[in-house]
């Protein structure tokens, strides 16, 4: 890497590993069939493996989806023309390559972008390997990875990291460096879970580029973008993941530890739903099951991902493929990855419909007349209850956001992970689940100034239209949610309180999010009595720009990011004194969930270091990602634990 102070910390054998000759084709085959490989796909080479293409590797090895006795190995070769090349894998518990364990050779061609996925099956629970590429005497370097624990087995410890939201355009990937440099230490993590927005689908001029960056930090990495244009075909999409792949940093966490990823939104086009997406014009940008087939066969062919049933998705299909899975981790915790985007959510609300639904009101008009409707509803802020109960009289229908097939699912995956005895249930999902009041940015203790009150009016009238500012501080007041969070599932009531009832079933359910692109932790109540049911860890983005930039007002007004934490928060931050001013009753009081942390300034990621006996995350930050001489920020690191049983973090 560019840098020295986020440098790998690779161990003396694992060094030393990349000096190995690579092994003979013939002896790896031999290798690999007398150990049972009971697929070997053989391409047109010579006997030492080479052909009369030449590759090279430049977009780094990587490892996901790991089984306790399987991992997925990944790499993509970039051949001197077009046509198919075999490339042969091994992997071996030993640094060195040493005594494989299995190998082979698999076919790959442009029909998938060159890109290579491997199946390594035949591993031993719990256990480190390492794995590396081979094509002639061209060697991709070496990567790590490792097993989960086997089914049952006591566990005592596992560390997860949640990720989400890189942006390339916008910043470094210098949280993918601090990554690499956990490797050694006490915090070096088992696996990263990838919430989402792995990829942004935007043009040159699009979000977070030249067009529209914060001027405080000006143009970082637009210029580097490709393709310039907006992703809307297959080779479009495989393009901006390869310049995404090209990352050194990237490459070097990817390197080191295996990977769950699901997608958000951008991995096809923003605010995505079933049907179709904010940011997708149909017919001007072809249709949109097109579309979604050409952002999620990028995405499995790019990420270390185990296919669909069925294989590789098709460019013509009008289902879109599942990505919704489960990981055990022994007897201690299951991961359940959610799918909340495209195989069952429904379109979202517009803002007069979300207003709607949370005054129990059937609102068809502007925002303006909205506000005077509001108004009339001071202090009578609608229960959880309520809000499921308008959203069918707002919207026609008790709306989905997971679908019925995975819902259903989820509560089996719940039911299982109980009846097995696990302690925890963990919930990888994109979008915030907490309900989460609109700020309260105009009370005189707030610590916003009254010129910071009109920026922040003016800002949000030209985002949501005339008279948006004043609706949002009347729902701050009252304590209504802001319908900026109409696609997180605060805009889906009745879809979250099923979800609210699967949580409740579990023996101690964490969810983990991202797409905020800040950082944020909650206490969940029950929507009935107000019993503590879980708690959420929502991450900051790896690059994405947060509230600071969705609030960069002109100097000498600038908010202070303690102030803007502090309005989310409605609590106190060092000298600031802010009494929660939200005018509610004594019932919305006891089932509004507990918002007690906030950090909407930093780009990192959580440690997520599960036992038997708590969970602790631990919010860690770098000090910046617009240049690459980048540390963490160890001054803004936070910690936060839940005990097993207490459902509540301390």
């Amino acid at each position: 890497m560019a840098d020295d102070n986020l440098q790998t910390k690779d161990d003396a054998d694992t060094a030393a590993a990349l000096q190995f000759r690579p092994v003979p084709r013939r002896t790896v085959l031999q290798s690999a069939l007398a150990i049972g490989v009971s697929s070997v796909a053989l391409g047109a080479c010579n006997d030492d493996g080479s052909s009369g293409t030449t590759v090279e590797f430049l977009h780094g090895v990587a490892s996901g989806d790991p089984l306790s006795n399987s991992v997925i190995l990944w790499t993509r070769v970039t051949p001197s023309d077009a046509t198919a090349v075999t490339v042969n894998w091994e992997i071996s518990p030993n640094s060195d390559l040493s005594d494989p364990v299995n190998g082979g050779f698999i076919e790959t061609s442009d029909e998938v972008d060159y890109t290579v996925k491997v199946d390594a099956t035949g591993l031993e629970p719990d256990a480190t390997y390492y794995y590396r590429f081979t094509v002639g005497d061209t060697q991709s370097t070496i990567g790590r990875t490792k097993t989960l624990p086997a089914a049952g087995a006591a566990v005592s410890e596992a560390r997860l990291v949640l990720l989400s939201c890189s942006n390339h355009p916008k910043g470094f990937f210098n949280v993918y460096a601090a990554l690499a440099n956990l490797q050694g230490t006490s915090d070096e993590p088992d696996v990263l879970l990838h919430v989402g927005d792995y990829i942004y689908e935007y043009s040159r001029d699009g979000y977070a580029t030249t067009a529209n960056s914060d001027p405080r930090t000006g143009d970082v990495r637009s210029a580097e973008l490709v393709p310039d244009a907006e992703l809307i075909t297959v080779e479009q999409y495989r393009q901006r993941h390869g310049l995404y792949k090209s990352d050194p940093d990237s490459q070097a966490a990817h390197r080191l530890y295996p990977l769950v990823a699901v997608w958000d939104d951008h991995e096809v086009a923003n605010d995505s739903y079933r049907d179709g997406a904010e940011n997708h014009t149909q017919g001007a940008e072809g249709t949109w099951t097109e579309r979604r087939a050409a952002g999620l066969r990028a995405f499995f062919e790019w990420l270390p991902i185990r296919d669909p049933a069925g294989g590789l998705p098709s460019l013509t299909a009008a289902e879109p493929p599942t990505a919704y899975r489960s990981f055990d981790f022994g007897s201690l915790a299951r991961v359940i990855m959610l799918d909340t985007r495209v195989v069952g959510r429904d379109a979202q609300l517009t803002t007069t419909q979300f207003v709607g639904a949370y005054t129990g009101t059937n609102l068809t008009s502007s925002p303006p007349d909205v506000t005077a409707a509001v108004q009339q509803t001071l202090g009578v802020v609608t229960t959880q209850a309520v809000a499921q109960q308008a959203e069918t009289a707002v919207a026609g229908s008790a709306r989905s956001l997971l679908g019925t097939t995975q819902e259903d699912w989820v509560r089996g995956q719940v039911q299982d992970s109980v009846a097995a005895g696990q302690t925890w249930q963990l919930f990888g999902q994109q979008i915030l689940f907490h309900y989460i009041a609109s700020p309260d940015y105009t009370s005189a203790e707030s610590g916003v100034t009254a010129t910071q009150q009109t920026l922040i009016n003016a800002f949000l009238d030209q985002q949501f239209g005339d008279g948006s500012g004043n609706l949002f501080s009347l729902l701050g007041q009252t304590g209504l949610p802001s319908p900026d969070g109409a696609d997180s599932w605060i805009g889906y009531p009745s879809a979250r309180r099923r979800f609210y009832d699967t949580l409740l079933s579990a023996s101690n359910p964490v969810i983990l999010s991202g797409d905020s692109h800040n950082a944020w932790a909650a206490n969940l109540r029950s929507p009935v009595d107000g019993s503590a049911v879980g708690v959420e860890i929502a991450g900051p983005s790896i690059s994405s720009p947060g509230l600071e930039e969705y609030l960069a007002l002109p100097e000498p007004n600038s908010l202070d990011p303690a102030v803007v934490s502090h309005i989310f928060t409605r609590e106190d931050l060092g000298d600031l004194q802010y009494e929660n001013t939200v005018n509610a009753s004594a019932t919305l009081a006891a089932v509004v969930d507990d918002l007690i942390y906030a950090d909407t300034s930093q780009r990192g990621f959580v440690l997520v270091t599960v036992t038997p006996e708590q969970v602790t995350a631990k919010y860690l930050f770098v000090n910046t990602v617009f240049t690459r001489d980048a540390t963490l920020n160890d001054a803004a690191t936070r910690t936060f634990t839940v005990q097993a049983n207490a459902k509540t973090l301390a």
